[in-house]
C-alpha cells in the first residue's frame, strides 16, 4: 500500500482521487530536443514520495538525473548526455561524451583503463588483438524497450521498464544486456537487475562495473562514507587522505582512487551510505547503494573534489584493479561460454533525514 503525503491509500482509496495514476506518479518516455542531447530518449519515473529519476534509454539505460524532494542525488557532469551517435572510440574518447549521472555501466567486456589485448579466441586473423577503451563501450549502445508502465498488484503500483542492449561485432563478441529498472509508489528507493549473456558462438570475456556517481547536496563539506570495512588507496595522490568525511571543492583537485573492502552481513550484501548529517541545519540527506558481494566481489571509491568536477564515484565490479594483461596471467579474466549467463542486482535509494540514515547503518531499515 503506497504512502503518500504522509499517509498511506489503498487502490480503490487512491484511484477514487485521481483521474490517472501519472498524476502521483508512474513513468513515461520523453525526447530530449537541445544540443548533442536531441533526439535522445529517456524514460522518467516519479514515485509520488518525491523520488525521480531518469533512465537514459539510448546509452544502455543508464540513470542519469536523479533528485529527492528537490535535491539532486547525483553529479552531472558538464558534456551533458549526448546521444551514442557521439561516441569518441579512442582510449578516453568517453571523458567527451561521459555524462556522469547515477549510474554509468562499464563493460560489457572490459572496465578501467584503456589497453589492447588478445582477441586470438574469436578466430579471426585479420584481428588478432582488440583495442578496449576507458571503461569498454556499453554506454555507446542504445537499448530497445520491451516494456515499461506500471501495474498493480494487491494494493501496490509497481514501475519499471525493461531493455536489452547489443554489444555485438562481426567476428567478435556477441553480449546481451538485459536490464530491468523498477520501483513502487510511493518509494524512495529503486531496483536494477542486469542479465548478461554471451548470445555468440565463441567464449567471450566479460567484465561489469558500476559507476555509482552521487553528486551535491548529498555529498557536501562534511559528508561521510559509512560501510563495514576498510580501505586501501590505489593511486599515491589518495596515499595520505582518508576516504571520508569529504572536504568542499577545491581548487586544481587531482583525482584519488581506493579499493574499498566492505563486508557483507550474512546474507551476502553490501551496504554503502553517503551521509550528509549536516544537510539542512541538521535535518540530514543521505543516499545507499546496496549489491552482492558474490556478483561483484570489487570495489572501488573514486574521490573527485574539484571545482566544477566535485563527485565521487562508488564502483562495485567483477574484477580486481589489476591490468588486463596480469588479469589474463593469473586466470582472474572471466569468459562466458555460448549461452551462460551472469546476474546482477542493485538498489539505490534515498534517505531522507538522519533518522533513516542511522537505521540504515544499523541494519534495522527494510531490506530492499
Amino acid at each position: 500500500m503506497p504512502e503518500l503525503f504522509g499517509r498511506r491509500y489503498s487502490r480503490e482509496e487512491l484511484l477514487r482521487r485521481v483521474g490517472r495514476i501519472n498524476q502521483v506518479g508512474g513513468v513515461e518516455l520523453l525526447t530530449l530536443n537541445e544540443g548533442r542531447e536531441r533526439g535522445a530518449r529517456v524514460l522518467e519515473f516519479v514515485t509520488g514520495s518525491g523520488l525521480v529519476f531518469r533512465s537514459m534509454v539510448d546509452r544502455a539505460m543508464d540513470v542519469g538525473y536523479a533528485s529527492y524532494q528537490g535535491s539532486s542525488l547525483s553529479w552531472l557532469c558538464n558534456v551533458g548526455f549526448p546521444g551514442p551517435w557521439y561516441f569518441e572510440p579512442e582510449p578516453l574518447g568517453m571523458l567527451h561524451t561521459f555524462g556522469g549521472g547515477l549510474i554509468y555501466t562499464g563493460g560489457l567486456d572490459h572496465i578501467f583503463l584503456p589497453t589492447e589485448d588478445s582477441a586470438e579466441h574469436y578466430g579471426y586473423p585479420l584481428r588478432p588483438r582488440e583495442n578496449y577503451p576507458l571503461h569498454g563501450r556499453l554506454t555507446s549502445f542504445p537499448a530497445c524497450l520491451s516494456a515499461y508502465g506500471g501495474r498493480w498488484e494487491g494494493d501496490e503500483y509497481h514501475i519499471f521498464a525493461e531493455g536489452e542492449v547489443h554489444q555485438v561485432s562481426a567476428y567478435g563478441e556477441s553480449l546481451l544486456l538485459r536490464r530491468c529498472i523498477s520501483t513502487t509508489l510511493g518509494s524512495n528507493h529503486f531496483q536494477v537487475r542486469d542479465e548478461v549473456e554471451n548470445i555468440g558462438f565463441h567464449p567471450t570475456p566479460h567484465m561489469l562495473l558500476y559507476h555509482i556517481n552521487p553528486g551535491f547536496p548529498v555529498l557536501d563539506e562534511g559528508a561521510e562514507l559509512i560501510y563495514p570495512g576498510d580501505a586501501v588507496p590505489i593511486y599515491k595522490t589518495a596515499e595520505a587522505i582518508p576516504p571520508s568525511p569529504f572536504h568542499g571543492p577545491h581548487r586544481a583537485f587531482v583525482e584519488q582512487a581506493y579499493e574499498l573492502r566492505p563486508i557483507p552481513d550474512p546474507e551476502d550484501r553490501v551496504t554503502i551510505i553517503l551521509a550528509n548529517r549536516g544537510f539542512q541545519s541538521g535535518h540530514g540527506l543521505g543516499f545507499y547503494l546496496r549489491y552482492h558481494s558474490r556478483q561483484l566481489p570489487y570495489c572501488i571509491l573514486w574521490r573527485m573534489l574539484g571545482e566544477g568536477d566535485y563527485a565521487i564515484g562508488i564502483e562495485p565490479c567483477t574484477n580486481p584493479v589489476k591490468p588486463r594483461a596480469e588479469q589474463r596471467a593469473a586466470g582472474q579474466l572471466t569468459f562466458l561460454e555460448p549461452g551462460q549467463r551472469r546476474v546482477y542486482d542493485l538498489s539505490l535509494g534515498a534517505l531522507p533525514n538522519n533518522n533513516a540514515i542511522t537505521a540504515m547503518e544499523s541494519g534495522k531499515a527494510p531490506a530492499y
